[in-house]
C-alpha cells in the first residue's frame, strides 16, 4: 500500500510498482512539519512474479514527508504535489525499481535496476485514496509502466487496519527484462513474442503502536496475472506473500 498507511514498507518483485507494508493512517501534515520513517522488514514471497520458489528476505524500511505536498520512501520513490486542489492532487514521481535482488533466482540474469520519471493523480474519497501513476524508464529496461491503487484504513486506539486493492501493468519490456526472451518459448518453430504485464492484487495490514513512535505490523497479500502467456519461466499464475515489520517514527508530522 502506497500513500495511507506508509509507515512499513516491504519492497518486493511480484507486481509493478513493489508492494508495501504499511501501518499506519498519518494525519495530514501542516506545511513546514516534517518526518521520517526508518526499520526493517521481512517478506516471505516468491522469488519474483511467477516463480514457485519462495525464500524469507530482510528489507530495510525508509520514508519521508515534508509540509503537505512532498514525500517519498525506498519503494514508492518521491513525489510532489505540484497541483493540490480540493480532494485532488497532481504531479511528478520518480521511482527507483531494483530488479536485481533476486538476481541468481531470475529467469533473466541480466535483469537491470531502472530509474523511472513520470506523473501522478491522487483522488481523496470518503471511503478511500485513490492514485494512479503512469511512469517511463529512464534507464534499464527503457520501457513504460503504470498501476491504480485504492487504499483504505482505520485507526483503532492502538491498533491501525488497512486494506488496499491494486492493477498493475507494465509494457513488453519490463516482460524482457524480468524473464528474458528465450524464456517465453517457441510455437510451432516461431518464438513467442511478449505481451504487456498486468496483474491485480488485493493486501491487509495490521500494525501495533508499540509506542506513539513505534509501530510492528504484519501484511498478507495476492496477486495474479490478469493475462495468461506462455514461459518456461512462469510456473504460477498467481502469488502470495507475507510480511512483518517494526518502525521507528521521527518529526513532528503524523503523530497521533
Amino acid at each position: 500500500m502506497r500513500a495511507l498507511l506508509p509507515a512499513l514498507l516491504a519492497a518486493s518483485l511480484l507486481a509493478s510498482p513493489a508492494m508495501a507494508l504499511p501501518v499506519t493512517v498519518p494525519i495530514a501534515p501542516a506545511p513546514g512539519t516534517w518526518s521520517i520513517d526508518i526499520g526493517a522488514a521481512a517478506l516471505h514471497a516468491p522469488y519474483y512474479m511467477g516463480s514457485h520458489r519462495t525464500g524469507t528476505n530482510i528489507f530495510p524500511q525508509a520514508g519521508f514527508t515534508y509540509g503537505s505536498r512532498l514525500k517519498g520512501s525506498l519503494n514508492d520513490g518521491a513525489r510532489w504535489s505540484a497541483i493540490k486542489t480540493g480532494q485532488v492532487q497532481i504531479g511528478p514521481v520518480l521511482e527507483y525499481r531494483q530488479s536485481d535482488r533476486f538476481q541468481k533466482a531470475l529467469p533473466a540474469r541480466g535483469t537491470r535496476n531502472a530509474i523511472e520519471a513520470g506523473g501522478f493523480i491522487q483522488i481523496d474519497t470518503p471511503i478511500a485514496e485513490l492514485e494512479g501513476r503512469i511512469r517511463k524508464a529512464v534507464t534499464g529496461y527503457g520501457g513504460w509502466s503504470g498501476d491504480l491503487t485504492a487504499d483504505t484504513g482505520i485507526n483503532l486506539g492502538r491498533l491501525s487496519l488497512g486494506a488496499e486493492t491494486r492493477l498493475a501493468w507494465a509494457d513488453r519490456s519490463f516482460v524482457y527484462n524480468l524473464y528474458g526472451p528465450d524464456t517465453l518459448g517457441r510455437r510451432e518453430g516461431r518464438e513467442i513474442e511478449a505481451p504487456s504485464y498486468l496483474t491485480a492484487g488485493i493486501e491487509g495490514d495490521v500494525g501495533y503502536h508499540i509506542t506513539p513512535r513505534l509501530t510492528a505490523g504484519v501484511l498478507v497479500s495476492y496477486d495474479r496475472f490478469l493475462q495468461n502467456f506462455e514461459s518456461n519461466a512462469r510456473k504460477r499464475r498467481g502469488a502470495t506473500q507475507f510480511g512483518t515489520a517494526l518502525t521507528y517514527h521521527f518529526g513532528n508530522a503524523g503523530m497521533r
